[in-house]
């Protein structure tokens, strides 16, 4: 059996998108979708084809999984009984933060330079700042704001959107922006019940609730789930 392996650019075989969806090639008139991400088995032939929606919800709902015994301890640890109110909070922000923040990152990538994306995307502890003011009992200092406004110039100095570079667009840039935006907010909603519920157990449930809706969305997209 061959190893999954990502083919290389110049491959005079099927085109190959890399891991974030973001490059193609192709021979002929053989064009891919550029929403699928092609590997292929040395030796074999055969191709698996993963989506980005499909991609995305597996790979958190993997990582919630992975992550569950280390959640279900915590909350043994601390004693705490999860209550419908808190398995809807749980829900609401898997659902923000995988069906939302996460699609607009990955759209993002798809559209722009993965450096750029992932630069600009690094600027969302700053959003939650903001955010948290309004949302907790944390307030926004001048410190914060002296940070935010030099987050803010030199997230403009990396997009250029005067002179993008190759590679970015203006759609790949918003998409990014508003993810770090989204994510930003997700994480100051999450400050509000962490507290009780702890930072493992509260990333597991909800990374695993947000990846199942995505999954039963992709499902009724048509697109491929497992």
């Amino acid at each position: 059996m061959g190893v999954l392996q990502p083919l290389r650019d110049g491959d005079s075989r099927k085109g190959v998108i890399d891991g974030y969806g973001t490059r193609q090639s192709h021979s002929g008139s053989n064009l891919h979708n550029p929403q699928r991400i092609y590997f292929q088995y040395d030796g074999s032939g055969a191709e698996a084809q993963f989506d980005p929606l499909q991609l995305t919800a597996l790979r958190f709902f993997i990582g919630g999984l992975c992550l569950l015994p280390l959640a279900v301890s915590g909350l043994r640890q601390r004693s705490v009984t999860l209550t419908k109110s808190d398995f809807a909070y749980l829900i609401f922000l898997g659902v923000f933060c995988i069906c939302v923040s996460m699609m607009f990152f990955q759209f993002g990538v798809m559209n722009s330079n993965a450096s750029t994306a992932a630069v600009i995307f690094s600027c969302n502890p700053m959003f939650t700042m903001a955010f948290a003011h309004f949302l907790t009992e944390e307030k926004f200092t001048k410190r914060k704001g002296v940070a935010l406004a030099v987050s803010m110039v030199g997230l403009v100095i990396i997009a250029r959107p005067w002179d993008l570079a190759p590679g970015n667009t203006a759609k790949g840039l918003l998409f990014t922006v508003s993810a770090a935006l989204t994510f930003g907010l997700y994480s100051a909603i999450g400050k509000k019940r962490i507290g009780r519920i702890g930072g493992l157990p509260q990333t597991s449930i909800s990374f695993i609730f947000g990846s199942i809706v995505l999954l039963a969305a992709t499902g009724a997209m048509g697109r491929p789930v497992f």
